[in-house]
């Protein structure tokens, strides 16, 4: 266990000794990988608990070049429509082992734009955009400059 006050946090390194298992084995329980037994699963979760591990996944994309995080842009949360939208990609996301990174606009070309720059920042793999009312396509282009793949639910996006 790592001393109380420490400052160096615990390494996935650390996390395996504890567990008693190898550093590949507690790496594919980060992954959720089905290759590992409920057993050690469980043992290596509770040592992530109790040495307080934080997986870094901005580190793993930049090391791997692949990002598990897929963004989710809606403009209201409390549309019954967006919600029940929401809700089946969590599932069916969760289910293939991605993160899901959401943000609200609340229908603001401004809070859009910087939800798509911080989402950008943190690589994600993808994004599903309900665009604000008024984007028009050159208030995507930072997701095609970078190469983002992008579906848009809910509305078409507006031409001037």
């Amino acid at each position: 266990m790592m001393p109380k006050g420490s400052l160096k946090k615990p390494t996935l390194i650390d996390v395996a000794r504890d567990a008693g298992v190898s550093t590949a084995t507690a790496s594919l329980v980060v992954r959720r990988s089905q290759l590992v037994s409920d057993k050690t699963r469980d043992k290596v979760l509770a040592s992530m608990k109790r040495l307080g591990y934080v997986h870094d996944r901005i580190a793993a994309s930049l090391r791997s070049r692949v990002s598990s995080t897929v963004g989710v842009i809606i403009t209201d949360i409390a549309n019954p429509f967006l919600a029940e939208i929401l809700v089946g990609l969590h599932h069916a996301l969760n289910n293939k082992g991605y993160n899901v990174l959401l943000g609200t606009t609340f229908d603001s070309l401004g809070k859009q734009s910087e939800l798509i720059e911080t989402m950008a920042g943190h690589k994600i793999c993808g994004l599903v955009l309900c665009p604000v009312g008024r984007t028009t396509p050159d208030d995507l282009a930072l997701l095609e400059n970078t190469g983002t793949p992008t579906v848009l639910v809910g509305r078409d996006l507006s031409y001037p």
